[in-house]
């Protein structure tokens, strides 16, 4: 086919002053003490990081070439579009204008110290999206201490056996051979619940204590906490004495590694960059040398900034990138949901696109109750109704015992404490399915998670508190029912029928009811659905089926690459198989053969081009201009059509 491409350029000059490439995504008066500021630059280009994750999707790749894939495309990204940035930032330097600039790859971005007259050369230049103000980041701090002791215990307390962990392990489930991680004030490596279990002492990793223990400030080789609170909410994730038996975690059977950024003091700052670091060593901590087994599996996080200290800020989007892309490698990030209750939960915790990037937990208390001060939804990020709604799961957070400062114990009170247990919770369910994706792996605890609060999904309890032996039956089951689509056509016009055949299995000897249900990803936007289902469905014994199933497009969809997402299991969270495709909305066929045309509209002091691969395509059928051009500042405004 030919490819006919139309492209409309207009160019608006007001008064000489150029259109911004990117923008300043605050406002510099904000910040009249700041010498320099502190500044995260986001490129304009980012590596197509769901588009990859739709072909691993389609090969059913295991969790490492995930990782791999991933982790290379984005290195390359980096590599490839930042020289031009960093050589300008490198003689502002020389300067004076600059300082302390880190390159990122994790995104594709860059942090420095700059003044106030760069920003705008910044935002002008091609190839940068926006520049963010590097916000601090602070500590959850507990809502309650409880006083110290050095005994111990015999049996685990109710926190564990509320969410069931005591039946994970009677089940065989502890999290062996799963490694875990937290990002906070580090941790206490000679505590007797925890000494065992540190992933350095491996002899895999013999002259290489890095590769489980970043400490920025001091640059120790041997963990240790500069607080109480890293080794506190480790020890829910995996803590246990070997002599005792005193039993404080979930994961009992993970080994852990950990990043001492989080509240340090000294010359070490909070910032968003330091702790995007983290996460570029979490995800590969022996750099080129990274192999699976020194990856976690889950990162819990108890850090982040309310919205009352930045009200005007209330959807911070610097990590969303940085999440999605940890995702879409195999990691597992949670967040506290933090301890604010009505005035909402904190920066990056409240982000809530879907489900799953930027899973939040809010606390229960012995009597399954969430007290006043764990974080309460909607999240801003999104229009308020169902999809705002969060935190996504509760734990118990209040009066919890874990391990304290110089080997004792304590209980502390707050969403802290609620996270860790969800962290172990998926760490063990990674035991029993290494390849499971972050999304099977959160999706089955949010469906199984015990409803508490009004019914269904809501503000305080999201889906409810965890379950963890439920979840274990739910993951157990993924793959037992398979499924393969075959799409009839793949470029369908606005009010046409997508069609696409289903091939399902049940792999098993014994009957299957599953729910199958799809939704989409739209053009330059989120999940959208579901658009077909949930239909039950049952499958006898190894049984097969082929079904033709159609569903006509809307007249006013956006045009554009779609991706066709469809699923079995038990709706809408317990994915037992996903399987996808990618199809194209293009314009109508009206009688006559006539293309649908389209109006484009380019707002002063912008240019706008549209381009379509489609043959028919033609050039717009009006165009407007708007401020009412041309203007006493403006008095020739010059628009030009071009066609390549």
């Amino acid at each position: 086919m030919s490819t006919f491409r139309a492209t409309v350029v207009a160019i608006i000059l007001l008064g000489g002053i150029p259109a911004l490439a990117g923008y300043v995504a605050f406002d510099p008066t904000e910040f009249p003490d700041h010498d320099y500021i502190p500044v995260i630059i986001f490129l304009e280009e980012q590596a197509d990081i769901s588009g990859l994750t739709l072909q691993l999707d389609q090969k059913e790749a295991t969790l490492w070439e995930r990782h791999q894939v991933v982790v290379g495309a984005l290195k390359e990204t980096a590599s490839r579009t930042q020289g031009s940035l960093l050589s300008f930032l490198e003689r502002a330097e020389e300067e004076g204008k600059v300082e302390d600039v880190t390159p990122f790859w994790l995104a594709n971005m860059v942090g420095a110290s700059v003044k106030e007259e760069l920003l705008y050369d910044l935002a002008c230049r091609a190839d940068v999206y926006a520049v963010y103000y590097d916000r601090e980041e602070k500590l959850i701090e507990p809502v309650s201490f409880g006083t110290p002791d050095y005994g111990s215990l015999s049996k685990a307390q109710w926190n564990l056996t509320m969410i069931k962990a005591d039946s994970a392990w009677a089940m065989g489930y502890t999290g062996e051979g799963v490694l875990v991680a937290n990002l906070d004030t580090g941790v206490e490596a000679d505590h007797p619940s925890l000494h065992d279990n540190w992933r350095g002492f491996d002899p895999r990793y013999a002259g290489h204590p890095e590769w489980a223990w970043r400490d920025s400030l001091t640059q120790t080789n041997y963990p240790f906490d500069a607080g109480y609170h890293g080794t506190h909410t480790m020890g829910r994730q995996c803590g246990i004495d070997s002599n005792t038996g005193d039993t404080i975690g979930v994961a009992i059977g993970a080994q852990w590694m950990a990043a001492s950024d989080v509240d340090r003091g000294g010359n070490l700052d909070e910032r968003s960059g330091r702790y995007i670091k983290c996460f570029e060593w979490f995800i590969e901590p022996a750099r080129e040398q990274t192999e699976p087994w020194h990856v976690p599996a889950t990162v819990s996080n108890s850090w982040g900034h309310s919205l009352y200290n930045f009200p005007n800020d209330p959807c911070d989007e610097r990590y969303w990138e940085v999440l999605d892309n940890m995702a879409a490698a195999g990691i597992i990030v949670l967040f506290s949901a933090g301890n604010e209750g009505s005035s909402g939960l904190r920066v990056p915790g409240n982000r809530k696109t879907t489900d799953y990037n930027a899973f939040a937990v809010g606390a229960v208390d012995v009597n399954k109750t969430a007290p006043y001060w764990s974080a309460r939804g909607p999240s801003p990020c999104v229009e308020f109704g169902p999809d705002a709604i969060t935190p996504e799961v509760t734990a118990p957070g209040a009066d919890v015992r874990s391990a304290y400062a110089y080997g004792g114990y304590t209980t502390l009170s707050g969403t802290s404490m609620a996270s860790p247990h969800v962290a172990g919770a998926a760490a063990i369910l990674r035991q029993v399915n290494p390849n499971a994706t972050v999304e099977q792996v959160l999706g089955a605890l949010m469906q199984t998670a015990e409803d508490l609060g009004q019914t269904g999904n809501d503000n305080t309890y999201g889906w409810g508190l965890i379950d963890l032996a439920a979840a274990i039956r739910l993951v157990q089951k993924f793959d037992q029912v398979t499924f393969d689509l075959d799409p009839v056509n793949q470029q369908v016009p606005r009010g046409g029928t997508l069609s696409y055949y289903v091939d399902g299995e049940n792999t098993t000897g014994s009957t299957k009811i599953v729910d199958y249900w799809a939704t989409v990803y739209v053009p330059n936007g989120g999940q959208y659905g579901p658009i077909y289902g949930p239909v039950q469905v049952t499958l006898g014994p190894y049984q097969n089926i082929h079904q033709l199933i159609s569903k006509q497009i809307p007249v006013k969809a956006p045009l554009g690459w779609y991706q066709y997402n469809a699923y079995v299991g038990e709706y809408p969270h317990g994915i037992w198989h996903h399987e996808t495709f990618e199809f194209r909305v293009i314009p109508a066929i009206a009688k006559g053969g006539d293309v649908e045309r389209q109006d484009w509209e380019v707002l002063a002091g912008f240019e706008e081009k549209a381009s379509v691969d489609h043959a028919d395509m033609g050039l717009p059928n009006g165009f407007f201009l708007s401020q009412n051009s041309p203007t006493p500042f403006n008095t020739s405004p010059k628009i030009a059509y071009t066609v390549d």
